[in-house]
């Protein structure tokens, strides 16, 4: 009996370690970055966006690309919060 309820009193401790171990180890979703949720504005251009818009010429071919990647990304994301939403167990 005493036995049962030492391990009892460790079972929640060891939990305890297995979960901290997995959420360290496993970070799926860090959340909306504050700075660009509170601040709503326009802001200046970094160095590479300058190098890449401010050139004067626009390599057409690189816009199309990451308008492609950007594009899948978009995609992919509706995908998993659309199955999510028609998730009986969700």
């Amino acid at each position: 009996m005493m036995e049962e309820m030492n391990i009892a009193k460790s079972a929640p401790e060891a939990d305890q370690e297995l979960i901290a171990k997995f959420l360290s180890e496993n970070v799926s979703f860090l959340g909306p970055d504050p700075e660009i949720v509170c601040d709503h504005h326009m802001q200046p251009r970094s160095p590479r966006e300058e190098a890449i818009l401010g050139g004067g010429e626009v390599d057409t071919q690189l816009m199309r690309d990451v308008r492609m990647s950007l594009n899948a990304s978009l995609d992919e994301a509706f995908e998993v919060v659309e199955q999510t939403a028609a998730s009986p167990a969700a």
